[in-house]
């Protein structure tokens, strides 16, 4: 009884796969620099990065991460300026800050 013929493995040449590979690199090394310092106060972010000035974290509370600063009494873009236990990581090991002062969107500030 004779075997059936084997389906023939697919050969890639190398360098397709750097072509289709640097492309995609290229493009997000681009979507991240376009990111950086484009976020203002009270935006949503992922990193401190994307924070424009004079937004100086990326704060995570309820589950939500935005663009926030260091306040007195007044925020700008519509945010306010509320006490809450700050928790952040130095490098080093994490430091609480009990509250602090911090300029948050208006839905989280009740």
């Amino acid at each position: 009884m004779q075997q059936p013929a084997s389906p023939k493995k697919l050969k890639f040449p190398p360098w397709l796969f750097g072509a289709l590979i640097v492309p995609f690199g290229l493009f997000m090394i681009g979507r991240g620099i376009m990111k950086q310092n484009s976020v203002e106060v009270g935006g949503q972010c992922s990193n401190r990065d994307e924070c424009k000035a004079p937004a100086d974290s990326c704060l995570s509370v309820d589950g939500r991460s935005f663009c926030s600063m260091f306040c007195a009494d007044s925020c700008p873009n519509g945010t306010k300026c509320m006490a809450i236990d700050l928790s952040t990581n130095t490098g080093v090991g994490m430091t609480n800050l009990p509250n602090s002062k911090v300029c948050l969107p208006a839905d989280l500030a009740k």
